[in-house]
């Protein structure tokens, strides 16, 4: 699966587009900025340097379907944020 969709995303009255894009190498940094105290929590903590590269490796690789796939969510501001989906 590669390209990307558009989609809708209504919350109370505001209605925002959002775009799902194939992960690619530069999504790496989205991996890093994710990966802090607050946010890996309830996931054991964040992750060596090691183990986000190990992570974005797989997340390249789109050869396995049953693997499933990476995704980084894109607003309609440029903003944006990892995503996995199975």
């Amino acid at each position: 699966m590669s390209g990307a969709w558009a989609t809708v995303a209504i919350m109370g009255d505001v209605t925002q587009v959002i775009r799902l894009e194939a992960w690619t190498q530069a999504d790496l940094s989205l991996l890093r900025q994710a990966n802090t105290r607050e946010m890996t929590a309830h996931l054991g903590g964040p992750e060596t340097e090691d183990k986000l590269l190990d992570r974005n490796r797989r997340s390249l690789q789109r050869d396995d379907p049953g693997a499933g796939q990476m995704f980084a969510v894109v607003s309609s501001s440029g903003l944006a944020v990892p995503c996995p989906v199975r």
